[in-house]
């Protein structure tokens, strides 16, 4: 009884502190409204730089800009190039443009390009015809792409001195400093420096080989005889990857380098003129003389011996 009575106050205190407790939390679910709390600030928004800038620094002679379905206009130094635009320049042609502050990439003469892409992290070009030479310095992950003609044989780099020739029935690429990926019919090579490779349409990779110092070129005239209507029929052999023109006409060549074309005759003709170019840059021309004519008789007497 007397054990009882000593727990009764403490049971008593419960209950009121339970009470309580019941009460506060019906006051804060009903009548009291916390302040709300501060929210925490929005992360600031990363910015986003827009496209790369390529710019035009450099002029030699005839150089266009155009752009797919659209004329062409003569290039200014200082001008912007942008994505999808064209260049193209002329038969003593050559400009230079700066991508950002660590790229450079210069055409040369008889050479057509397509920008294909220009963002901050991949430079694509579709390189037709002729040469280009590029300066591409590391600038974080950004990658340089430069596609032939079909855009089935690709070279890639991060960091590279190299140039690429794009003869419309494959494309070359030699490698001065660093080292660059050509790729084709799900095969890559390592194209290091010092080294050249070459992509034959619908090929793969040729392994690579070094650049040699100079480009080999020989040709003669194959013309039996004389012709009235044919000046020469050119046969030759140039190093794979090359290009070579005829008058100035591209001329395909095999896939082991040799080449043959028939030049008619025109008034005052007196030779072809035969130029090659690699992708290292070497050039060389010959002239092959034009066959000769037969025979004119411009006057033709017959005298009849008188009888005496």
């Amino acid at each position: 009884m007397r054990a009882w009575r000593h727990r009764l106050p403490a049971q008593i205190a419960g209950l009121i502190a339970a009470v309580l407790l019941l009460a506060l939390v019906l006051f804060r679910s009903t009548v009291y409204e916390p302040p709300p709390r501060p929210e925490a600030a929005a992360p600031a928004a990363t910015p986003h730089s827009g496209p790369a800038q390529a710019r035009i620094v450099s002029v030699r002679g005839e150089v266009e800009r155009g752009s797919a379905g659209g004329g062409w206009s003569a290039v200014q130094p200082g001008q912007t190039v942008h994505a999808d635009d064209l260049l193209r320049t002329g038969a003593h042609g050559a400009t230079d443009l700066t991508i950002g502050e660590r790229s450079r990439v210069s055409l040369g003469e008889s050479t057509e390009l397509s920008i294909r892409e220009l963002t901050d992290s991949v430079h694509r070009f579709r390189l037709t015809r002729g040469r280009m030479v590029a300066d591409y310095d590391r600038d974080g992950k950004r990658l340089l792409r430069v596609e032939d003609g079909q855009g089935e044989a690709v070279a890639e780099t991060r960091a590279a001195r190299f140039s690429v020739l794009s003869t419309g029935t494959g494309i070359a690429v030699a490698t001065t400093a660093g080292a660059v990926d050509l790729s084709a019919r799900r095969r890559t090579v390592h194209v290091s420096e010092g080294q050249q490779s070459f992509v034959a349409q619908g090929a793969p990779p040729a392994r690579p080989s070094p650049v040699p110092t100079a480009v080999l070129l020989k040709v003669a005239n194959a013309l039996a005889g004389e012709s009235a209507s044919v000046c020469a029929e050119i046969d030759g052999s140039a190093s794979p990857g090359s290009e070579v023109t005829v008058d100035d006409v591209p001329v395909p060549l095999g896939a082991d380098g040799r080449f043959n074309r028939q030049v008619p005759r025109t008034a005052g003709k007196r030779g072809v003129r035969i130029l090659i170019r690699d992708a290292a840059g070497h050039q060389k021309a010959r002239t092959v003389p034009c066959s000769p004519t037969p025979a004119e008789i411009d006057d033709m007497a017959i005298r009849w011996k008188q009888a005496p």
